[in-house]
């Protein structure tokens, strides 16, 4: 299943263009897949040289939330242009890996794992452009801290960043 919903809504503020608008979405996706694997490899003059077979059952599940607001305003006779944004991505991913013989199924430890993923970004732009006859000009800084944490559970290992990014623009 994979479920998408979308709000936004725009405020003017006066005549002359200010405006606040604002943005959420969120998305949940669920996923189960399942592989029977038999193969048999065969010499050419037809004799069996071996059998490869293997079973998976692959599962996802994810939850995506973006929100935002962006202001536009008129400001000395050029257009400022600020706002705030946090995404979250919540991700839990398994692989069940059995090893398949005479349909007897072996778990596998080694190619199986369960994976869970979670990341939340904070930002925040501001940029200002100004239009002459002939020449234009732009200046922003966007401001980015994102946090991840991971786990896993084959590798048994967690995994945390947390950093923070300054993109400036001309």
């Amino acid at each position: 299943s994979n479920l998408s919903f979308n709000l936004d809504y725009k405020i003017d503020l006066n005549n002359e263009g200010s405006n606040i608008t604002t943005s959420v979405n969120y998305i949940n996706y669920n996923n189960e897949q399942l592989q029977d694997v038999n193969t048999n490899y065969f010499l050419p003059n037809g004799t069996l040289l071996r059998n490869n077979s293997f079973f998976t059952n692959a599962k996802q599940q994810s939850n995506i939330f973006t929100g935002q607001v962006d202001l536009n305003t008129s400001l000395f006779s050029g257009v400022l242009k600020a706002g705030l944004k946090y995404s979250n991505i919540d991700t839990e991913s398994s692989l069940d890996f059995f090893d398949t013989e005479s349909n007897v199924f072996q778990f596998n430890e080694s190619l199986s794992d369960d994976f869970n993923y979670e990341e939340n970004i904070y930002s925040e732009y501001i940029n200002y452009e100004k239009d002459w006859k002939q020449w234009n000009f732009t200046a922003g800084l966007r401001g980015e801290f994102t946090s991840i944490n991971s786990i896993s559970r084959s590798l048994g290992e967690l995994n945390t960043q947390n950093y923070f990014e300054l993109f400036p623009s001309a």
